[in-house]
């Protein structure tokens, strides 16, 4: 799939209103309502943080070469819509702009922003990604449970997905790259997701030790969201996407 450089936003806004197939059913009207709603600010938050993001210094072409998307001249070769996703959120959350990321320009800005939207950006701006093993998943309960492989130390964690979690394709043990947002009693994800199967494990998490052991903490979280992105593409498990309405 090739997409100009400057046709991508159209393909990034549209990407938005896509999510992995799966049907959902509700476990409490208050936290689902909540969730629900916290979608819906987000996607109109990412719209804000795009528009911001002006000038020939946003170019994300810079972001694109250093995730190893190929680009020729100013056409990016996607394999995928999940390359349109991960380049979207590398672009707002680890690039750097004169020292800013484009989420920090936002907080920054004088942009008009709802209590949701502010609370968001706040998860957004302290964010992290991390290679997470699914512990279980619980449909009714539209909640997936966590651990931490790269921070083995720290609690697991209970993602609230409604299509996620009853997605047949993963299953207990799997792998999952994602990019998680702790809002008041709600964790949600970026809507980012690179699938692993669990057969991938061991071998993965030591080739990432090795390649990180050299490289300065400065520049770890870009380096680490480049090598899971490398790896999705040899052997991520292939995302299917649909409009839910």
């Amino acid at each position: 799939m090739q997409i100009r450089a400057d046709a991508i936003w159209l393909q990034i806004f549209g990407a938005l209103d896509y999510v992995a197939r799966v049907n959902f059913f509700h476990r409490s009207e208050s936290h689902i309502e909540r969730y629900r709603r916290l979608r819906a600010a987000g996607k109109q938050l990412i719209s804000k943080m795009y528009g911001v993001a002006k000038g020939p210094q946003y170019d994300i072409i810079k972001a694109a070469r250093k995730l190893t998307i190929p680009v020729q001249d100013r056409t990016l070769i996607f394999d995928g819509e999940t390359d349109t996703t991960a380049l979207a959120d590398f672009y707002l959350h680890e690039m750097r702009f004169g020292g800013k990321r484009i989420v920090d320009v936002l907080a920054e800005s004088n942009a008009e922003l709802t209590q949701d939207q502010r609370d968001l950006l706040a998860a957004h701006r302290d964010s992290r990604c991390s290679m997470f093993v699914i512990v279980s998943a619980d449909s009714v309960a539209c909640q997936i449970k966590l651990r931490d492989l790269l921070e083995p130390a720290a609690p697991e964690v209970a993602l609230t997905d409604i299509n996620l979690s009853k997605c047949s394709a993963t299953k207990p043990g799997d792998l999952l790259f994602t990019r998680l947002l702790h809002c008041a009693d709600i964790v949600m994800s970026a809507e980012l997701f690179f699938a692993v199967d669990a057969v991938h494990r061991i071998h993965m998490l030591n080739a990432y030790e090795a390649r990180m052991r050299t490289v300065a903490e400065n520049e770890r979280s870009q380096r680490t969201y480049v090598f899971f992105y490398q790896k999705n593409r040899e052997v991520g498990m292939l995302q299917a996407y649909e409009e839910v309405v």
